[in-house]
Formats: structure tokens, sequence, C-alpha cells
């Protein structure tokens, strides 16, 4: 019998991608044993309704720059193309009906958990994927997990071990916006990409 493939799926908006990704990406391959880390850039975030964001084409192109060559880690535009908004039950409805013999995780940071009961339909999440969660600074996992409003979710968890890198996609665009260094805080490629579009420049434009 052929083992099943097993596949993490790693959403979010990227915007732009960063080493912190990255390195999220890496980890969950090494600690889940994982054949492959697929990374879904978000369409329309429900979290973020007000936020700009660049466009979907050019976010999946900034990714692809950046696990160009490195074993195990895809991309997949399946988000881009559904109706708004990006929920995650919905998505995984989606993977799931194209790779119905794939398991899945799901990955996200201890502060997403902390949420976690407030997302759509969040016991329908646990029942298509378990929850690779990897601690993010100030939010230790703790007793996140035990939430009677989500039955099932201490069962559904697993952690990534990981260096913890304080970085978000926000700092990266701040700093851009005020032409300051983001060396080796994004891949070289994708920082090409950046110049070249002229994206995340609006407070040196004014």
């Amino acid at each position: 019998m052929t083992a099943r493939r097993r596949v993490g799926i790693l959403g979010g908006t990227f915007d732009p991608i960063h080493i912190g990704h990255l390195h999220i990406a890496q980890c969950a391959l090494h600690d889940l044993h994982l054949d492959d880390v697929i990374y879904v850039p978000a369409g329309s975030p429900p979290h973020k309704p007000d936020q700009p964001l660049t466009s979907g084409a050019l976010r999946l192109e900034m990714i692809d720059a950046a696990i160009d060559g490195i074993a195990g880690l895809k991309s997949s535009d399946i988000d881009l193309h559904g109706a708004a908004p990006s929920y995650t039950s919905v998505l995984l409805e989606r993977f799931r009906a194209r790779h119905p013999d794939t398991e899945l995780w799901f990955i996200i940071g201890s502060d997403s958990l902390h949420e976690f009961h407030t997302w759509h339909r969040p016991t329908g999440i646990i029942e298509l994927a378990r929850l690779a969660v990897v601690e993010r600074p100030g939010w230790p996992i703790g007793s996140l997990t035990e939430r009677p409003d989500v039955p099932g979710l201490a069962r559904s968890v697993d952690r990534i071990g990981s260096v913890p890198i304080d970085l978000s996609a926000t700092v990266i665009r701040k700093r851009l916006a005020q032409g300051l260094p983001v060396d080796w805080l994004v891949p070289p490629r994708v920082l090409d990409l950046i110049q070249e579009a002229r994206i995340y420049r609006e407070e040196l434009d004014q």
C-alpha cells in the first residue's frame, strides 16, 4: 500500500513573504515529517477587511521567487480564485476535494491559536486537518488548546519546534516605506521584485 502524502498548508497574505515564513515551513517539514509545505496566499482575508493588499498575482510571484529551488516548498493559487472572504474552512474543503487521500496539517502561529475559536467553523477545520502550531514570542501555547467551545482541539494540535522570529510583513512594509533596509529579512529575489514593482513605497512617494 502506498503511504498517504503528508502535506502542510501555510496560509496568509504574504505581503510580502519573509524569512520567518521560510523558517516556519522548514521546521514543519522536519518536525512533522511532511512531504510538502504549500504556501497559499489569501485572496480576501476576513480578519483584514480594510487592509489594502498587493495583487494576488504579485504576492504569488514573490512566494515562488522565495521558494525556488527549496525542496518540499510549493505554492498554490487555490485561494486567489475563490469567493470572498477567504475562510480557512472553505479552503480546506476545496483542498480536500482535490486531494482526498492526503493527510493535511494547517500551519498557524500560537497567536492565531489564541483566537482560533473565533474563526469560521473552527470545529470543521480540525475535522479536515490537524493544526501545526509554532510558538510565537509573547504567545505561549500553554492552555490555549483547552477550549470547551472547540471540542477536540487539544487532540488536534501538533507543536512545531522553531527558533522564535519576531518578524512580520507589517514591519517590513513600514521599513520599506521609510527607506530603511530589509536585506536578509526577505529573500534577495523577493526584494528585487519589490523594487521592480515599486510597492510598499507609499510614504516615500508622498
